[in-house]
């Protein structure tokens, strides 16, 4: 890939962060005030029952596409097939059998939002071999394009449901609409049309790949959620609400900020997966520019939590101190985020699935435990007891395995890992105590939550730009004075590859 098609995928991968997140973000809050944390909770656990069965239907079909060296027309015909039958089949199983959940689940709405929301596991089967082909090609423009028109339509749809009194109910008119916008955009935008045509045996042989893919997926995915059904079982819908909503507001600062680096990096590591040096160093600049944007962004979200009761009302004050807690969780996941998609192009997806599943099994047993050793404690502690196990666990635990798996597997020294985010770390402690310092005056002048938080927020905002374009230039010139002039005797004293590469990214 040229330097201009990697600054070309890389912007047009940050238009289908900030656009489609963004969107996203504006979206959630207004319906988080308008309808409250019983209300999310709810959605939040038919959703999660949506979303597993999802994982089965692409099956790692998508990532599969993605890491294959070469791939021909008869391929993407028998996975499109081989795809839509499951999905189908999977649809109308889930439709049918949603009074199962009742159960398993107190609740009588969860049984029947699951119903209303089982067409999007057959619309998920339609899209997942042309997600493939965007995300091989590096089309972040046509998928910027179908993920912000179908994140806005799904939006108003949502707010205009709330408004009109339907309480849980626009969660799933949300859902939906966004749903089959974003299936109509992306046929619309991606070339590729399936013909008649099925050939097992080219099915079967991505499953190789993909079944250790979709095996990380099912632990990933079972790690990342436990906590909804323990906080049901143990404390409730309106807990479930609060705990999610934390979450997602720490995880769309992910997505907005760094997942665009992960999104390309698993094609542009694949491409050099015969050439480890080129490898490394590829991953290294990635990690560095990940955790220069990500560690100073949860230091601002960490110091401006309170912001959460001015905006959304008191019925969210119980989140602001879940927020502050999962923060350690952004930062952590900026540091680890390149470890799966390195793995992944390296064609390594079972080695990554066992990372996942000694994941889920240590969160699953923290989480239980602090739900737990919580149950008559105040609601706000509730919370954030389950709020530190998730923090704790992938700081202590998660971190050390992921990073394990990419110094052994992919060969990526961790003195070198060290160095990379050492300039992050840095800001990002700036950046906290800047924040700090300007929550502390604001209090000391008598000002209210939300100036308070907006003053911390800025202050630790503008402290990381004002460090990062100083560090930039200063890198730049020592780049500048580096390269052997036309008149220089010793022309062969240049920076070493990784040196140069680290030092251009910032």
């Amino acid at each position: 890939m040229t330097e201009h098609a990697r600054r070309h995928a890389m912007k047009w991968s940050y238009v289908l962060a900030w656009s489609t997140k963004g969107i996203n973000i504006c979206s959630l809050f207004v319906l988080a005030k308008l309808l409250g944390p019983e209300a999310f909770g709810v959605a939040a656990l038919a959703m999660t029952f949506v979303m597993f069965i999802e994982i089965l239907v692409d099956s790692g079909m998508t990532m599969a596409i993605v890491q294959r060296k070469d791939l021909e027309p008869r391929d993407l015909d028998s996975i499109f097939w081989l795809t839509v039958a499951l999905a189908a089949l999977l649809s109308v199983a889930g439709f049918f059998s949603s009074d199962l959940l009742g159960h398993l689940i107190e609740n009588k709405q969860v049984p029947e939002l699951f119903a209303a929301l089982s067409p999007i596991i057959f619309i998920k089967g339609l899209t997942v071999v042309q997600m493939g082909l965007a995300q091989r090609t590096s089309a972040f423009k046509t998928l910027a394009i179908r993920s912000a028109s179908a994140a806005a339509v799904g939006g108003i749809v949502g707010i205009g449901a709330a408004y009109s009194g339907l309480g849980v109910w626009s969660l799933v008119a949300q859902y939906l609409t966004s749903s089959v916008i974003a299936l109509s955009m992306l046929w619309s935008l991606v070339e590729w049309r399936p013909s008649m045509r099925f050939e097992w045996t080219r099915a079967i042989s991505f499953f190789r790949f993909s079944s250790g893919m979709v095996n990380n997926q099912i632990a990933g995915f079972s790690s990342n959620h436990i906590d909804i059904f323990v906080v049901s079982a143990l404390f409730g819908e309106a807990a479930v609400g609060v705990l999610r909503l934390a979450m997602r507001i720490v995880n769309l600062s992910v997505d907005l900020l760094v997942r665009p680096v992960q999104m390309i990096a698993v094609p542009r590591l694949a491409a050099l997966q015969h050439d480890p040096d080129a490898l490394r160093a590829e991953a290294l600049l990635l990690l560095r520019n990940s955790t220069m944007i990500m560690l100073p962004a949860m230091a601002a979200l960490a110091v401006s939590a309170e912001l959460l009761s001015p905006v959304l009302g008191a019925r969210w004050k119980d989140a602001e101190t879940a927020v502050r807690i999962l923060t350690l969780i952004g930062v952590v996941k900026s540091v680890t985020l390149l470890c799966g998609p390195t793995m992944l192009a390296l064609g390594r997806s079972h080695t990554v699935a066992i990372g996942s599943w000694l994941q889920c099994a240590i969160t699953a047993l923290t989480v239980i435990g602090a739900g737990m050793l919580a149950r008559e404690s105040e609601p706000s502690a509730q919370v954030d007891a389950i709020a530190w196990a998730r923090a704790a666990t992938f700081t202590l635990c998660v971190a050390p395995i992921q990073l394990f798996f990419l110094t052994r597997g992919a060969g990526v020294p961790l003195h070198l890992i060290l160095r990379a985010i050492s300039p992050a770390v840095a800001v990002g402690f700036l950046a906290l105590g800047a924040g700090i310092a300007a929550h502390f005056c604001a209090t000391a002048l008598g000002a209210n939550d939300l100036l308070r938080g907006s003053a911390a927020a800025t202050s630790s905002i503008a402290i990381a730009a004002l460090i990062s374009i100083r560090t930039r230039r200063a890198a730049q010139r020592r780049h500048l004075k580096s390269k052997p002039s036309n008149h220089s005797p010793d022309s062969s004293q240049t920076l070493p590859p990784l040196d140069e590469a680290i030092e251009r990214s910032l």
